[in-house]
């Protein structure tokens, strides 16, 4: 149900999109809430651009755990 609201959310607001989209693209899996929540004000804020949200995502701990896994899954 919360998922349900959420996505109703993301439909009503470009910022909610453009997390959404970007978390897919790189982390390959829908926003959460806490990511939502977090990034949708620094948007709104102009305190971050969609660039500098794809090179957050690109550091994090859970995109190089992505990578390491697509790794190991190539090398065998």
């Amino acid at each position: 149900k919360d998922l349900e609201i959420l996505n109703l959310q993301i439909g009503e607001n470009k910022f909610k999109k453009i997390i959404d989209e970007t978390f897919r693209e790189i982390l390959r899996r829908p926003v959460d809430l806490e990511g939502l929540e977090h990034f949708e004000g620094m948007l709104e804020k102009n305190e971050i651009t969609r660039e500098e949200l794809k090179n957050i995502l690109l550091k994090s701990e859970e995109y190089k755990a992505l990578v390491e896994k697509d790794t190991k899954i190539l090398k065998k």
